[in-house]
């Protein structure tokens, strides 16, 4: 059975009403050093451990944040695997929360799912994970954060009044077309998500808009895909036709690992005739041509920062506002063929980079 504070106060031959206050760090009275370490001291012998629940009643705070996945029902069991929870569940645990996790198919049974866990004090804030940019969800979570609600959703969000926190789509595609500008280049492509997706419909607009400011040549070498080999076909057809691309931006690990063996393929080695940016995951990098240009997305950095801004705003130390996390540009020094096995990938050349928000 589970020591009480009942318990500790006969071992130590102290009141209750002392233990509970030594043990709250709240004294209402003196108590002496000799009688605190002796009643720490007995708590700690006993194994006593606090009681969740009188503890969320008796300071109405349960510890507790949320972390709700608008997935599809057939996406359920990936999306608990994907690095951002993992970030979001150190950082809470971190500052002494613990995370409840949640998944739903819609996003009516999202809002109304977060509205019920904070109305019953189950979770004191919320994180939603969401795949895509729903206008209503973005209204109704609005309506929410108006009654009190703390929330942070991580994707592209769209609303700006909401707490929210995704990869800075239009800074990742500044700071690699910027590179290449300021090397001379202006023959740039672009191998990106399709459009009929919010989150494509953003690349591309984003895209369209840094190509216009710079100047760029980029219509002949842009294209909508999402396989490597699909990339690979696309990108050997361009390399054999003039004028041909400078450099290439691809959206995705598998798209630039296609562009890389169609460059190979048809004699254009990444450095010397045709430059890449990949825009891919930061535990992949080792899986690409020294010299490939990186821009390293990190779940882990996301779902942190995520978490971060939830407690800050429990603690009111901020206020709801879009962060967009822009990664750090790097390159590839050595080859998966080069390096001892059980290496990493040996990453340098860091360049600052800027936002283009």
């Amino acid at each position: 059975m589970a020591a009480t504070q009942k318990d500790i106060a006969r071992e130590a031959g102290v009141s209750q009403a002392v233990v509970s206050d030594v043990l709250q760090n709240h004294p209402r009275g003196r108590v002496s050093a000799a009688t605190r370490a002796r009643i720490l001291e007995t708590a700690h012998r006993l194994g006593y451990r606090p009681h969740a629940a009188a503890q969320a009643l008796r300071f109405r705070r349960s510890r507790v944040i949320l972390y709700l996945m608008l997935q599809p029902e057939d996406e359920h069991r990936q999306a608990l695997a994907e690095p951002v929870l993992g970030g979001a569940v150190a950082a809470c645990a971190g500052h002494e929360y613990r995370v409840l996790v949640e998944t739903v198919a819609t996003w009516e049974h999202a809002a109304e799912v977060v509205a019920d866990r904070l109305a019953a004090g189950v979770c004191d804030g919320a994180i939603l994970r969401v795949f895509d940019d729903p206008d209503p969800l973005w209204a109704r979570l609005w309506e929410l954060q108006k009654e009190g609600a703390t929330m942070v959703v991580i994707g592209q969000c769209s609303d700006d009044r909401l707490a929210s926190v995704a990869h800075d789509v239009p800074g990742m595609l500044g700071s690699a077309a910027e590179v290449f500008r300021s090397r001379g280049m202006s023959r740039l492509g672009l191998l990106a998500p399709p459009r009929n997706t919010r989150f494509g419909a953003l690349m591309w607009h984003a895209w369209e808009t840094v190509a216009e400011r710079m100047g760029l040549e980029w219509r002949p070498w842009t294209r909508a895909l999402t396989s490597r080999s699909q990339a690979e076909h696309t990108v050997y057809g361009w390399l054999q036709e003039l004028p041909r691309p400078e450099a290439l931006i691809c959206y995705g690990d598998p798209v630039g690992l296609g562009a890389g063996a169609a460059c190979r393929l048809a004699g254009h080695p990444v450095g010397s005739r045709v430059e890449r940016v990949v825009v891919g995951n930061a535990d992949l990098e080792w899986l690409h041509d020294p010299g490939v240009w990186r821009l390293p997305t990190s779940g882990l950095e996301v779902g942190r920062r995520a978490a971060e801004m939830v407690v800050q705003l429990l603690a009111r130390e901020t206020t709801p506002a879009p962060v967009r996390v822009l990664p750090e540009l790097t390159r590839v020094e050595s080859s998966l063929a080069a390096r001892p096995p059980g290496s990493q990938a040996a990453v340098t050349n860091r360049l600052p980079v800027r936002s283009f928000r």
